[in-house]
């Protein structure tokens, strides 16, 4: 079960079911960060979709868009490089 895998790795995990919203819907970015306890500009999503990564950019929430799994590894190493 993919979500299981996901699971392991994340301390946190919202999805479309649990809220009843989907992305890019402002109240599925809200629930993200209300859980995380964080301010949008210290939080980051990552999506491969641009319309949603948009939608948490309106937020004021990092975007990150990626194309493929190998890509979105590099740049989050790059990220917690910096």
């Amino acid at each position: 079960n993919r979500h299981l895998e996901l699971a392991s790795r994340f301390d946190h995990i919202v999805t479309s079911f649990e809220t009843g919203v989907i992305k890019p819907n402002p109240e599925i970015y809200q629930s993200c960060l209300e859980r995380l306890g964080t301010a949008p500009e210290a939080t980051l999503f990552a999506d491969d979709r641009e319309v949603n990564v948009r939608g948490a950019e309106d937020l004021g929430i990092q975007g990150l868009v990626f194309t493929d799994s190998i890509a979105l590894r590099k740049r989050l190493a790059e990220l917690t490089a910096a």
